[in-house]
């Protein structure tokens, strides 16, 4: 394999070309203080240098002449704006010939079809990441703290060996003649006990200490280790301006263009992904959301148009935010257009939220030029925005008015090598919830179910029991009247959902790692990380998991729907009917409703039922005669009965067996979870 001769220039002329190209672009906005321009000129003379030293004439001339236009602005000549575009296009052409410098092992393969197309040279310096040396200084010292740690470990192991000598040495005493021989000789085992108790707790203490010390070591360790891979976001700026400016050009509008909060630090890799989602809205924001400068005058704007990017943290994510104060997308016409073409589902269209509808562009094939000028909205690629976004595991909010701009704000991950988790336990299985994914942990006993749907702070959230998950993921089998102990609420996409699962594990930092190729995992696993014994825990992803929970849901919903007969609750009370009835609707059944026993007796005789919910206390009929009746009657003593009361004495319960009845519910110990579960066991059985 050819030796890679630009390895180290390709690094530093990346990272000296994007200080010039901030450099000159300060310039352009006439804010370059003379530091600024002593550091752009240092620049500029030292990218010259390099190029010179790696033979490549062709960057060091467009470096020279930088740097003379540079050295005449020092002399305090001052530069036009066209000689400041000139130095950019100077700058732009090198970061073009640099993108071609590529490795040996790679270099036959020739330029990417992206590349070839004209595009933004990629940025490999967030590939590759220089050290700060106080961060490294930081990481050695955490280095040789867990090294003496684990000497002392060593120590305590050679405690332990003498430990086990002299355990030999008194069972062979013990075990001898010398056992049975004088008082002496006697105390000789009991010297040898106290010896071997003090090690032992002396061993103890020890370990423990060495071991407490060594893993806060080990964490640190892996903290300053996890530092070395963030960068600021401010690489990526300079990559931003260039294509704005370059767009502006080609669409011939005047643009600014500004960034703030350059020092919020995160994953190389997940810049690196990001930058391209960036990169492709602020062209779409350039060629279809800011206005011509003449068209922006007749509206009463300035001529030049506006795009800002703001970057800040939240938690273990990074938002970034970006704004302009273009034309802006019309929700309810882009609605329109979207029945016009079919791109949704007429219902569903009817009922999406403006912001809903917003998202829409971000849909494959709502990319045309020609309703995107109607509606003053973007659309040319914004697909692939979504797509990297969802990579990232990430989220998009959109906000727009017309005429006065639109905000897209995107939420990725910090890392995606590491994140804090949850730990929790379900279907026997351990998994990790990302922590910035949870918002709360419910006792189930403290909870409320209303439909299927989980009750919190008076909103009704989805419902997914994890281990359901776990056995479709792992092909296990469920284990039999399993229910979940406790509710973790947790955000996705597109807002809250509660998941029940057996236990919490408590909180940790995870190192997550891809799910191998070779495996097809299910849609909430965002990954996997390996636990303190080497075994391998799933990472869960909200939005995946309840993604699959609806698809389930709907298939459950055809199939009850398909084979299974309706269910009749009677029940005098208004309340307990309709909850009932939304509970079974939700889960995929038909129900019918009698408010007394003579009613549901009726609709019995003229309609087959699979399964009859009955209320003991009513005026007229009780809940007793009512099923005592039809166990009697030919055609209603093969359909089962529930009994769902609020009496709970022994003589009720032995009255409803003897009666017919197939289960007996206390409405006090109301469990939505097993109620369901045993009317399919009872209509399946049927």
């Amino acid at each position: 394999m050819a030796k890679d001769i630009y390895r180290y220039y390709r690094q530093e002329a990346h990272e000296l070309v994007e200080r010039i190209a901030r450099g000159l672009q300060l310039l352009a906005k006439g804010r370059s203080s003379s530091e600024e321009m002593t550091a752009l000129n240092r620049a500029a003379h030292t990218l010259k240098g390099a190029s010179q030293l790696v033979r490549r004439a062709d960057i060091a001339e467009r470096a020279h002449a930088i740097e003379s236009a540079l050295d005449i602005t020092a002399k305090g000549e001052g530069l036009f704006a066209d000689e400041v575009e000139r130095l950019l296009k100077l700058n732009d052409e090198i970061i073009t010939l640099l993108s071609q410098l590529q490795p040996a092992e790679t270099a036959t393969q020739g330029t990417s079809a992206k590349q070839a197309e004209g595009s933004i040279p990629a940025d490999n310096v967030l590939h590759t990441i220089r050290v700060d040396l106080k961060q490294m200084d930081a990481l050695l010292q955490h280095a040789n703290e867990a090294y003496v740690s684990l000497s002392e470990l060593r120590a305590r192991l050679a405690d332990l060996e003498r430990i086990s000598t002299l355990s030999s040495t008194l069972a062979s005493i013990t075990a001898g003649p010398a056992s049975r021989s004088s008082g002496h000789n006697r105390a000789l085992p009991m010297n040898i006990a106290q010896e071997i108790n003090t090690l032992v707790q002396q061993a103890r203490r020890g370990l423990q200490e060495s071991h407490e010390r060594a893993e806060r070591e080990v964490v640190q360790l892996r903290s300053s280790t996890e530092t070395l891979r963030l960068v600021p976001a401010e690489r990526i700026f300079s990559l931003l301006e260039h294509a704005v400016r370059d767009s502006a050009r080609n669409e011939k509008k005047e643009i600014q263009f500004s960034a703030h909060g350059g020092d919020i630090q995160l994953d190389a890799h997940v810049l690196a992904m990001v930058k391209d989602a960036l990169v492709q809205l602020v062209r779409n924001s350039v060629a279809h959301g800011i206005e011509a400068p003449a068209g922006r005058q007749q509206l009463g704007k300035a001529r030049e148009g506006t795009i800002s990017l703001s970057v800040r943290r939240e938690r273990n994510r990074i938002i970034f935010e970006m704004k302009d104060d273009g034309g802006g997308i019309d929700a309810e016409a882009l609605r329109a257009r979207a029945a016009q073409r079919g791109w949704i589902d007429a219902s569903t269209l009817a009922k999406a939220t403006p912001e809903q509808v917003l998202h829409l562009i971000f849909r494959p094939g709502v990319t045309t030029r020609d309703h995107a000028d109607e509606l003053s909205g973007r659309g040319i690629g914004l697909d692939i925005v979504r797509t990297i976004i969802d990579t990232l595991k990430g989220e998009i909010k959109v906000q727009s008015l017309p005429r006065i701009g639109t905000t897209v704000q995107l939420s990725v991950p910090m890392s995606l090598a590491s994140t804090n988790a949850l730990l929790v336990t379900a279907g026997g299985s351990s998994l990790a919830v990302p922590l910035d994914c949870v918002r709360q942990t419910v006792g189930m006993r403290e909870s409320v179910f209303l439909g299927g749907k989980f009750i919190f702070q008076n909103e009704a959230l989805p419902y997914v029991p994890l281990h359901r998950a776990v056995k479709r993921e792992l092909d296990a089998a469920e284990p039999r009247g399993q229910q979940p102990s406790i509710a973790v609420v947790m955000q996705h996409r597109d807002g809250l959902m509660a998941v029940g699962v057996d236990a919490l594990r408590g909180i940790q930092m995870v190192l997550v790692r891809p799910v191998p190729r070779f495996i097809e995992a299910e849609p909430f696993v965002s990954g996997v990380t390996l636990d303190v014994h080497g075994i391998p825990v799933l990472v869960i992803d909200p939005t995946g998991l309840l993604k699959m929970a609806e698809e389930e849901q709907l298939q459950d919903h055809a199939l009850k729907s398909a084979r299974m007969p309706p269910l009749l609750v009677i029940d005098d009370s208004l309340t307990t009917r309709m909850l009932e009835q939304s509970i079974f609707q939700t889960a995929g059944y038909e129900v019918d409703t009698a408010s007394s026993a003579e009613e549901g007796l009726e609709m019995a005789r003229r309609k087959s039922y699979g399964l009859f919910l009955v209320d003991i206390e009513m005026p007229g009929m009780d809940g007793f005669s009512f099923v005592q009746l039809t166990q009697q009657d030919h055609d209603l003593r093969n359909v089962p009965a529930i009994l769902v009361t609020s009496r709970n004495s022994v003589e009720d319960r032995k009255r409803g067996v003897d009666v017919g009845a197939r289960d007996y519910v206390i409405k006090s110990e109301f469990d939505q979870g097993y109620l369901l579960a045993r009317v399919k066991e009872l209509m399946t059985q049927g």
